[in-house]
């Protein structure tokens, strides 16, 4: 999904598109979830999904996309969501090493944003949690969304079948 509305990278995506792209941006999200749903048994780990373009476009564009139909569809697709983020001493110690100057300067931008995302993700009707790496200890993290999954019964399917088959979560 990234910079596939330009030809040149890094341009616009489903996260930073235009106004006059929004259309298109809103297309491939139809797309996207038509594609989940088609594929119900895959096991999905998305990532920078609809909350970050909701981010990004209220704060450069002063817009807010409502996603409810999306989120009510990813809910049938029993959908869960991990809000991954950092401290603010551990972001700005990450971010003043050698050759990240650039992100120091925004740092501000950077925590606004993450504030912004927590309050997103808090409104939204996907069972929610937050897991702070700033520890930055890839399988900690991990384990800790296997416990969360499972301490959820996400990963437990529902029906009279259940002893059959072991079911994938999907998570973003």
């Amino acid at each position: 999904k990234w910079c596939s509305f330009t030809m040149f990278p890094w341009g616009e995506m489903l996260v930073n598109f235009t106004p006059g792209e929004a259309e298109q941006a809103m297309q491939n999200y139809r797309t996207w979830m038509s594609l989940i749903e088609l594929q119900r048994h895959t096991g999905w780990v998305i990532d920078r999904f609809h909350l970050t373009t909701r981010v990004y476009q209220l704060l450069h564009y002063q817009t807010d996309y409502a996603f409810d139909w999306l989120e009510e569809r990813l809910q049938k697709c029993d959908f869960h969501q991990v809000l991954v983020t950092q401290k603010p001493e551990a972001l700005r110690e990450a971010i003043s090493k050698p050759g990240n100057s650039s992100l120091l300067e925004q740092f501000d931008a950077i925590i606004e944003e993450q504030i912004l995302l927590r309050q997103l993700a808090a409104e939204s009707m996907l069972p929610t949690t937050e897991i702070v790496v700033s520890e930055n200890d890839t399988q900690a993290t991990a384990d800790r969304i296997a416990d969360w999954i499972e301490c959820i019964g996400a990963n437990i399917p529902l029906g009279d079948d259940a002893d059959n088959y072991v079911k994938l979560p999907a998570i973003y």
